[in-house]
């Protein structure tokens, strides 16, 4: 779900190559030795979805021997919450949780309005973050209408905060 958010095989990352074309990903592969590490199968025979092949002491190994870290599997659960979203966000505000349907990402995302004063934007044709990104002519219709959502809720947040901005 990482890479491939139509679940084909023929689309699976293959792993056993370099995928970087010479750019650093480093930082990336850090942060999955601290407080991300994403769990992810190679078998594409069975489906590049397969969490079976997925190695814990090798991925722990490895961050040890690269970088000294100990990879934090629970960290983003145990600090941001979201076993139990009702419960362990109910407390946030101000939050905009937006999702492109074609975002891989999407996947772990927040879907469902069930916290006051955050809204869910869900984005057709959209990748990763389009909506945060500059806009640009070529920007489907769906992202330009997120953006202006996502401004309309901002200037009334800091209007309840600041007064009115008129």
């Amino acid at each position: 779900m990482f890479y491939n958010y139509t679940a084909d095989p023929k689309f699976c990352l293959d792993v056993t190559t370099d995928q970087s074309s010479g750019l650093d990903d480093s930082g990336w592969t850090i942060q999955t030795c601290i407080d991300m590490p994403m769990p992810m199968g190679d078998d594409p025979a069975q489906s590049c979805f397969s969490w079976e092949n997925w190695w814990k002491q090798g991925h722990t190994d490895f961050c040890m021997k690269e970088y000294g870290l100990t990879p934090q599997y629970d960290f983003a659960l145990d600090f941001f919450g979201g076993r139990d979203v009702n419960l362990d966000w109910s407390h946030y505000s101000n939050i905009i949780f937006s999702n492109g349907d074609l975002d891989p990402w999407h996947a772990g995302g927040v879907k469902e309005d069930v916290m006051p004063n955050n809204p869910i934007i869900w984005i057709e044709k959209s990748g990763h973050h389009l909506d945060l990104r500059l806009p640009n002519v070529l920007d489907p219709p769906a992202v330009t209408a997120a953006r202006v959502q996502e401004e309309k809720w901002l200037k009334t947040w800091i209007e309840d905060y600041q007064g009115n901005m008129d």
